[in-house]
């Protein structure tokens, strides 16, 4: 008769619950429609696609926990949605277009809705997080389902716009779910320890066990204690529910076996010795120790407890070795690996070295002035020797005096004299160009090349050696070009010339030899070396 009647009750709730939410206004009820004309324009007539939307607008108000939230914006949402699709199915595409753009605009409502709540009721929205978090619907669904109910009726104040009132019930909303969680704790972590203590003293453990049971049941009532202070401690109710647990249902146990050996005659207590022993025979074979059953019970207890003991340091000793040689490897890895990306890193710089040592300039220029001297008849040649650039190769690596090239003495051509006489002086040099005929010089024996010693600021004379074998006539050129002699492909080692006196631009330059070897000079990048020129009656 009371659970009729209590169903009964439930029923005529939930009815007038609905009807409450049916029969409800939004505070901006106005405003809504106004606004999903406006928002049904947007469609321009597309019946499928305003339909598609409001399919869409539902499907995300469910993912809100809009009926939650805005549990009168969902009912008017959710009746529209039937309504659209309906008038979809009748082929009015005007009504339908409408009718869509209202469940869109419900859709946006209640998300303002929801933010609304949220701002105004924080406490109650972080508390109803706390019991999702705890199972409380799991727990204790119809305790969680009542505060629920009234959660929501707050929020569909707020729908309607009845603010105030809705902060006013907040506090006693608030308790409620706060009780809601006490009673979640102490369901699942004091509620076990209490039935299990119960089952005990119905099976006289408070007498046959008096020291065990009156712990465990001293625990239990801390427990119950310690949880209502401070439930909202989930580490600590988590310890002080298991210890009232196991407490507990160590006097049933310890009840139940006192009980028996009360009841035992001399031949039954023998059994229950053996029996006992032998489970003491099964540990020491699991940790593999030797048979101790000639002793007491205690001593074959304490014997297996040192040997268990014993066993445990050699294992960890054991196990910190083998650390302690992996730890090892590991370093001589890491060291191995150092040393390998140093000595990578050394040959990478050596490489660079070496390379930008051969990147040096393959040849160096050295420009060489020649001074125009008069014939031996007096008479001004034409045209004079134009400065001539000198090629030499870069230094050779070895240090040891490599033979040199015997060159071709250059002769220039007889030239036409002029009538005007004019006073020997230096006159310009004009650019030789460098491709000129060439002519290729036999080999001939080594010969020591003298050194000439470069000074600051001072003009150098180079004097010329005897050639050591006879050389071919030079090949005739015209006036204004000088031939170049091509050099044999001969390493030239770096030489230092000696000082040497600078000649006054008037003294007489000695006679021409024959064959004359030219001597090769090194010279630094950017020095230039004035050696006189000849004329063309000495080249002759």
């Amino acid at each position: 008769m009371f659970r009729h009647n209590f169903l009964l009750a439930a029923m005529l709730a939930a009815t007038l619950a609905t009807t409450g939410c049916a029969s409800k206004k939004l505070a901006n009820q106005d405003a809504f429609d106004s606004l999903a004309t406006a928002k049904a324009e947007q469609f321009a007539g597309d019946s499928e696609k305003a339909l598609d939307n409001a399919e869409q607008a539902y499907k995300s108000a469910k993912d809100a926990e809009l009926d939650f939230y805005a549990p009168l914006h969902m009912e008017q949402l959710r009746d529209a949605l039937k309504q659209a699709r309906a008038l979809e199915l009748e082929g009015k595409t005007t009504e339908t277009v409408k009718v869509s753009a209202k469940v869109v605009t419900l859709y946006e409502g209640g998300l303002q809705n929801k933010q609304k709540a949220e701002g105004q009721l924080p406490a109650l929205i972080q508390q109803k997080a706390t019991l999702d978090e705890i199972k409380a619907n799991n727990v204790l669904p119809g305790e969680y389902k009542t505060a629920m109910d009234d959660f929501k009726e707050l929020i569909s104040l707020i729908e309607t716009g009845d603010e105030a009132k809705a902060a006013k019930d907040s506090e006693a909303v608030l308790k409620d779910l706060q009780a809601i969680e006490l009673d979640v704790m102490l369901t699942q972590h004091w509620q076990p320890a209490k039935k299990t203590l119960d089952k005990a003293e119905k099976e006289d453990a408070d007498s046959n066990a008096t020291k065990t049971f009156e712990y465990a049941e001293n625990l239990v009532q801390n427990a119950e204690r310690i949880i209502r202070q401070s439930y909202t401690d989930r580490e600590l109710v988590e310890k002080t529910g298991k210890d009232a647990l196991r407490a507990a249902q160590h006097a049933l146990f310890i009840g139940r076996e006192v009980a028996t050996l009360v009841s035992m005659n001399k031949a039954q207590a023998e059994t229950v010795a053996l029996q006992f022993e032998d489970y003491l025979g099964q540990i020491g074979s699991a940790i593999k120790a030797d048979d101790v059953r000639h002793m007491s019970l205690q001593d074959q207890t304490l014997a297996l407890k040192q040997f268990a003991e014993e066993q445990n340091a050699r294992v960890a000793a054991q196990y910190k070795q083998q650390i302690a040689n992996l730890n090892a490897q590991i370093e001589q890895i890491t060291n191995d690996q150092i040393a390998a990306n140093e000595k990578a890193a050394a040959e990478k710089a050596q490489l660079e070295l070496e390379k930008s040592a051969t990147q040096q300039p393959a040849n160096i220029s050295i420009t060489v002035n020649q001074p125009a001297q008069t014939a031996a008849n007096g008479q001004v040649p034409a045209a004079t020797a134009a400065q001539q650039p000198a090629v030499v190769p870069a230094p050779a690596p070895a240090q040891l005096q490599q033979p040199a090239v015997a060159q071709q003495p250059v002769s220039a051509p007889q030239q036409t004299p002029v009538a005007t006489q004019v006073t020997p002086a230096q006159q310009p040099i004009a650019q030789q160009p460098v491709a000129q005929p060439v002519v290729q010089q036999p080999a001939v024996q080594p010969v020591a090349q003298p050194s000439v010693q470069q000074q600051p600021q001072v003009a150098e004379q180079v004097t010329e050696q005897t050639a050591a074998a006879p050389q071919p006539a030079p090949t005739q050129q015209p006036a204004a070009q000088q031939p170049v002699v091509q050099q044999t492909a001969v390493q030239q080692p770096t030489v230092q010339q000696p000082a040497a006196q600078q000649a006054p631009a008037s003294q007489p330059q000695p006679a021409p030899q024959p064959a004359a070897q030219q001597p090769v000079v090194q010279s630094q990048p950017e020095a230039s070396i004035i050696v006189p020129g000849q004329t063309t009656a000495e080249a002759n």
